[in-house]
């Protein structure tokens, strides 16, 4: 299966759009399968659950081998129903701003010294030491390294409204001298904003996300948020069949 639709795209994001990698620092990548992408009877069917993010990997550069071994999970991992993920609920996330390995590693050496410190007492105290808490430390290293953020260099803005009302929003961010890059999504776009030139420019931006909120609430029972995760679909890729694109 090919994750990719257009490699021009993908490589000109990921090269010309993020910024180059620093010691120490990876970008985080995730394939998931989202249920909303289904019918009904196809949920039923396929059993996805809880499998966002069911396949993760680590980018330090290299972002042909990254895909590749996201795209090699699918060969051998199933939905809960043993079937084949469906590729219309595919989608494949990258974290725009870099993870730091250091912090992640702190953060995983504290947890893991705390269980280690809780078996010790079981075993003083003649209790069976709760070893389920270590079955997963490979999980729970690949969570603290997606949410250790190095440097902040981008902020998202999540427009989950027809591509109309999202070209409104973008003038108006224009009109303050706020460049952005628009990713084209299924649900409408994701506007990326640098930190250094929002630090620049006189604009009202939470004055303007409220405003958009608000409206793609009232007319189509959309939103328009800060994505906090900063975890977006990936240019180039496909989310759900839908070709994710780049505007800059």
């Amino acid at each position: 299966m090919n994750l990719i639709h257009d490699q021009q795209l993908f490589n000109s994001f990921t090269q010309n759009v993020l910024p180059p990698l620093q010691d120490g620092e990876v970008y985080f990548l995730s394939l998931s399968a989202r249920n909303k992408y289904l019918a009904k009877e196809e949920r039923e069917r396929f059993k996805l659950d809880r499998t966002e993010m069911f396949s993760r990997t680590l980018c330090r550069g290299n972002w042909d081998y990254a895909m590749s071994k996201m795209t090699a999970s699918l060969s051998y991992k199933t939905t809960k129903s043993g079937l084949p993920f469906p590729k219309k609920a595919l989608v494949v996330y990258v974290n725009i701003n870099p993870s730091s390995m250091a912090s992640a590693s702190l953060e995983f050496a504290k947890n893991v010294m705390n269980v280690s410190s809780e078996m010790l007492k079981s075993y003083r105290n003649g209790k069976t030491p709760n070893l389920k808490q270590l079955d997963k430390a490979d999980r729970l290293l690949m969570n603290y390294i997606q949410k250790s953020k190095s440097v902040r260099y981008f902020l998202d803005i999540d427009v989950d409204a027809p591509v109309e009302l999202a070209e409104e929003m973008s003038t108006a961010l224009y009109i303050y001298g706020l460049d952005h890059y628009k990713i084209r999504t299924k649900g409408g776009m994701h506007f990326l904003i640098r930190r250094d030139i929002l630090r620049l420019r006189k604009c009202p931006l939470h004055e303007i996300v409220n405003e958009y909120n608000a409206t793609a609430k009232e007319l189509y029972g959309g939103e328009v948020i800060f994505n906090s995760n900063a975890m977006i679909p990936v240019p180039g890729t496909y989310q759900a069949n839908f070709p994710v694109g780049l505007i800059d």
